[in-house]
């Protein structure tokens, strides 16, 4: 029907009469006038008279299509009617709903390969719009250019509909571009070549605002316009193009303190400074004070007045008067509106009061007439009308409100108990051959997503067809539900870890380890794990400045890091050489930054290994993203590998001292045992003997190689093993 312009009509004639909105009465009517208040009439229960006069619309009784007339008016608070509104009203035939139930559908590209032989789309919800997005966005079959995409669908009857083409443009995928951006830094007008301008600091990598605060504590230039550059450097040590804007420099502006102290306001003509109404804010919220303000009781009348308002400043003076037109109403009065009673029917109004009763103790009666209807004997299947109305507290009844309801044959519940769960990729192995779905909550769906979310660790990249199948009570297996799954190659990105650990051997107390060896200028420039046998992966070779050695934290030696598998943790997927400083953090060759894995974000392991302490690994894998993990090997709360793992340190958990041969053991006496490479260092007849150096001998790291006597480096290995039964081993608890 058209209706539009009459609604807009309508709603345009309401407002121009915004000054008396108050509107008692409706009514409508087709073709003559049969006058004033004899028109059906318009209920509006909260004053929606749009909503409603669609809905007068919709319910138009039938008859033969064609134009009708259609009449409005309303009847104000004053109790006289407005004009009649009309508007020529088109009613056509009711269309008759056609039941399509989709039982299978299937897509092609281009070349029709036969009724049924396209790729077929999974929708277990019906839902095949999303299926065919799904079924797109995972086929990689298709080149890039234009291609006919073909889609059709077949009926409840088994009968396939016509194809639905669209011309589909397929672009080639995008490589994603690796930019590490290692150093910035920005300059006025005239370069001063590159690395020399003023640099650029982001610890966090966030550049945007380290170019903020640059340019907030560099000094301005001169007042004008100015070009700004900024570039930057990449990890492979090259400059980018100067970025270029014009920035104008402005002469400062002096901050203006302003304190308000008081405030006041008159309605019409001003009183004079100081003798309006005063404004209370006792927490300087003029604002809420002004809102606040009691206008009816102050001077203000009914109709339009001018508000001003001042305030005073912390110097005394008043500043000048802001005005403002204020529109004052006559007070409402608020409606009582109290419902005693509901009662609802269908098709047929059996009197008022003889409707099956609606209950609503608490006055939701929403919630009453679900409640109601659902409880009620049901009518026969089809549609019906239904019925609702209402009685207020003065006895009287409300006209019918009415809906029409579809009622439908009711369906039987059928028992679905599922026993288990399996899938598989690709190829089906058979019922029961699959990939379990393990749901102690008896939850698969969680179970299945737990399942997917691993296929990347597993499957190449690219398509791949997901089958799922269910055990029921009766012992019988579902038939396998199949989806395309669209596998993604993980991306490999920058993962650092704040790390933290103790060694035994050079503790001091419980905070610090003593860096005699970088004092005595012992620390080699070149990591010394290679030439120990260590297997490297992805590090080996890197060397130090001789200036991270003066640091302010204190290198105490170098130090191995693995990053192991998850499900394996005794495969280790890459290896770091870094260093350890005096507090136990750990840190790469540049002396200050976290150490960085590159791989995919994931859960792995941690172990920590030193050339003569025994190593530790975390009992369970830690979750690393490209915003950093941390790891304190220093706490005894940190769960790590094993059973006493770790020594107890001045309160601190420590890497075992006193692997002097790295056979990951530490052995007092009997074959390959620690204690004689140290006599063997020192001399080997003449046991108080020392000698010097950079040595695994060393056990408690203070440049000297003792066999005797105070601080040796034999009595670390004897305690370590457990001190009354020197024939114990002490073992590297890593798997």
């Amino acid at each position: 029907m058209r209706r539009s312009s009459f609604l807009i009509a309508l709603a345009t004639s309401l407002g121009l009469h915004a000054q008396n909105p108050h509107l008692v009465q409706a009514e409508w009517y087709l073709g003559n006038d049969p006058g004033e208040g004899l028109g059906t009439a318009m209920q509006v229960a909260d004053g929606s008279w749009n909503e409603v006069l669609e809905e007068v619309i919709a319910s138009l009784p039938p008859g033969s299509p064609g134009d009708v007339v259609l009449s409005v008016r309303v009847k104000g608070a004053n109790g006289f009617w407005s004009s009649a509104f009309r508007s020529v009203v088109h009613t056509g035939a009711a269309l008759t709903a056609r039941q399509v139930l989709v039982q299978q559908g299937e897509y092609y590209w281009d070349t029709d390969p036969g009724t049924g032989n396209g790729s077929p789309l999974l929708a277990f919800d019906g839902d095949f719009n999303s299926a065919l997005e799904t079924a797109i966005a995972a086929d990689n079959s298709i080149t890039p250019g234009a291609h006919r995409l073909f889609v059709r669908v077949m009926g409840a009857d088994n009968a396939w509909s016509a194809p639905y083409t669209q011309v589909v443009q397929v672009n080639s995928p995008l490589v994603a571009r690796s930019v590490v951006v290692q150093q910035g830094e920005f300059f006025f007008d005239s370069d001063p070549g590159e690395g020399n301008a003023t640099p650029l600091f982001a610890f966090d990598g966030n550049w945007n605002d380290a170019l903020e605060t640059g340019m907030a504590s560099a000094s301005s230039p001169a007042m004008g316009d100015h070009l700004l550059y900024i570039r930057m450097r990449s990890a492979d040590g090259q400059w980018s193009n100067e970025y270029k804007t014009v920035l104008h420099v402005g002469p400062q502006l002096t901050a203006r303190p302003v304190m308000v102290q008081a405030a006041e306001y008159f309605w019409g003509t001003d009183p004079g400074e100081g003798a309006g109404l005063p404004m209370l804010a006792f927490d300087g919220d003029f604002n809420s004070a002004l809102e606040q303000a009691d206008i009816a009781s102050n001077g203000a009348t009914l109709g339009d007045n001018v508000l001003g308002v001042r305030v005073r400043g912390a110097d005394n003076n008043w500043s000048a008067v802001f005005h403002s037109i204020v529109h004052v109403g006559p007070q409402l009065t608020v409606r009582d509106v109290r419902i005693q009673l509901g009662e609802f029917f269908f098709d047929t109004d059996p009197g008022e009061g003889n409707g099956t009763v609606l209950a609503a103790f608490n006055g939701a009666w929403d919630e009453a007439i679900e409640q109601g209807i659902a409880d009620a004997p049901s009518p026969i299947q089809g549609d019906h009308l239904l019925h609702v109305r209402m009685q207020g507290a003065d006895g009287t009844w409300s006209n019918a409100y009415k809906a029409v309801v579809h009622v439908s044959a009711p369906l039987s519940a059928r028992p679905v108990a599922v026993q288990s769960g399996e899938y598989y990729w690709d190829t089906d192995p058979g019922a029961g051959s699959g990939i379990p779905l393990t749901a102690q909550d008896g939850s698969f769906d969680q179970a299945l997503e737990v399942a997917v979310q691993d296929a990347a660790e597993v499957l190449s990249a690219g398509p791949h067809v997901l089958g799922v199948r269910v055990l029921g009570s009766d012992g019988g297996w579902s038939a396998p539900f199949q989806q395309v799954v669209h596998v993604t190659a993980p991306q490999v990105q920058n993962l650092p870890v704040a790390l933290s650990a103790f060694l035994q051997g050079p503790m001091t107390n419980s905070t610090t380890m003593s860096d005699a060896l970088r004092t005595g200028g012992l620390i080699p420039l070149s990591e010394p794990f290679t030439a120990l046998g260590y297997t490297h992966m992805g590090s080996g070779g890197e060397t130090i400045d001789p200036l991270v050695l003066n640091t302010m934290y204190g290198v105490v030696d170098w130090i191995f890091v693995e990053l192991r598998d998850k499900h394996d943790p005794a495969l280790v997927l890459q290896t770091r050489c870094g260093l350890i400083t005096r507090n136990g953090s750990i840190v790469s060759t540049d002396g200050y930054s976290n150490i960085s894995f590159h791989i995919a974000p994931g859960d792995y392991h941690i172990a920590v290994r030193h050339r003569n302490h025994l190593a530790a690994m975390t009992a369970f894998p830690l979750a690393l993203s490209p915003s950093g993990a941390a790891l304190d090997l220093r706490l005894l709360s940190t769960p790590v590998y094993g059973t006493e793992a770790r020594a107890l340190a001045f309160g601190k958990a420590a890497l075992w001292s006193g692997d002097v041969n790295g056979d990951s053991e530490v052995k007092y006496t009997g074959s390959g045992n620690d204690r004689d490479l140290i006599l063997t260092a020192v001399g080997g007849t003449t046991p108080t003997l020392t000698t010097t150096g950079y040595r695994r001998e060393d056990v408690n790291m203070d440049g000297t190689v003792k066999y005797t006597g105070s601080a040796n480096d034999r009595d670390p290995i004897l305690m370590n093993i457990g001190g009354a039964a020197p024939t114990q081993v002490r073992v590297a608890l890593l798997p």
